[in-house]
């Protein structure tokens, strides 16, 4: 087995006769399947069990599981909690305060809210500080505000300043004035939840809005200093992306101006 795989050996809702896998408790074996994600048998001296292949399993729990013990249907519900995707909400703040409402309003309106918006405040922006961590002390999640100083400081360094104060599973940037359709994150979510399609970035639209990266990646990658993301992910000694994990906020969701 690689580092990739995920065995089902000691997940609590792995079903067995004996010492022998038969199912999984949350039918995920069979969803797997049907997405053409290998599943393969595997044993040893205590088991004998199935293995996703390259695939992590983000419903595995084993024993120490703090709802061990709940009943199923409980459980149930505590999973689906524990793997909503977590989005971080960035936004290039303008002269017009106006604009930034537009945009943070259909951020709070989403059908699965970011759980931290970040403001950004360019440099020669005319909206004071004061306005920006006004509009923050309204929010109803967690907020910050980045206030850039130096002018020479490119698009992607104020995106990574802003991710090194609060980084989550994925962020999303947004220029105010933008108004983000409100099932975007939640369209994200289930394309990986449920339709088992893993996403590494998505790239904007033509008016440079909804570029949403996983953080592992921007990590691997240490950001967007020098050239970009975008242009790392093809250009670095790094790390090769899997090509089939990048694709346009456009293709994912349908109601995304292009």
């Amino acid at each position: 087995m690689s580092k990739y795989d995920t065995p089902c050996k000691n997940c609590i809702f792995a079903k067995y006769t004996g010492i022998t896998q038969t199912d999984c408790k949350l039918n995920k074996l069979e969803l797997f399947k049907q997405h053409n994600i290998q599943i393969i048998e595997a044993f040893d001296e205590e088991k004998e069990f199935y293995v996703i292949k390259n695939r992590t399993c983000r419903w595995f729990r084993n024993d120490r599981w703090i709802h061990t013990n709940q009943d199923i249907e409980a459980q149930k519900e505590y999973l689906d909690q524990e793997t909503l995707t977590q989005f971080q909400a960035i936004v290039f703040a303008n002269d017009d305060i106006k604009d930034l409402d537009i945009t943070v309003d259909s951020l709070l309106a989403q059908l699965l809210p970011p759980v931290h918006i970040t403001i950004i405040r360019p440099p020669y922006c005319e909206t004071s500080i004061t306005e920006l961590v006004s509009k923050g002390l309204m929010l109803s999640c967690q907020w910050r505000v980045q206030d850039i100083i130096d002018p020479n400081t490119p698009r992607g360094s104020m995106i990574d300043y802003a991710l090194d104060a609060k980084p989550h599973q994925y962020y999303s940037v947004f220029n105010a004035g933008f108004e983000v359709p409100e099932d975007m994150f939640l369209t994200i979510h289930k394309v990986m939840m449920e339709d088992l399609q893993p996403i590494t970035i998505l790239l904007p639209n033509s008016t440079n809005n909804g570029l949403t990266v996983s953080y592992f990646l921007h990590k691997i990658l240490q950001g967007h200093h020098d050239c970009g993301i975008e242009h790392k992910l093809y250009n670095n000694d790094i790390i090769k992306v899997d090509p089939t994990t990048i694709k346009k906020i456009t293709d994912i969701c349908q109601n995304f101006p292009q």
